[in-house]
């Protein structure tokens, strides 16, 4: 929505090669750097709670729909690898990577 995209929707937010976003590091040092420095511009960062953002996640992830999304997205040639604990989810986060964790 942001860049003007008239199908915003249907794009991957995770997927840089298709999302329509432009990221600092695709500009110029000296453009990037002018944005970063300009006083007409309004710089901010948005940052979750750790232990808040790995609850939703486990609850989401890890819980939800009996864990199908980690096993599909961390082990899918494994029967029966959903999260039993929030342990166990701890483990799956240390060793398969996702933008959810």
């Amino acid at each position: 929505r942001m860049m003007g995209h008239e199908k915003w929707r249907t794009k991957d937010p995770h997927d840089v090669n298709t999302n329509g976003l432009r990221y600092l590091h695709q500009y110029s040092f000296e453009n990037a750097s002018a944005m970063l420095t300009d006083p007409e511009w309004t710089n901010a960062i948005f940052v979750r709670e750790p232990k808040e953002r790995f609850l939703s996640a486990y609850l989401d992830k890890g819980k939800g729909r009996e864990g199908r999304y980690v096993v599909r997205h961390c082990c899918p040639r494994e029967k029966d690898c959903a999260p039993e604990t929030m342990l166990d989810f701890l483990g799956v986060t240390q060793r398969c990577y996702d933008p959810h964790w």
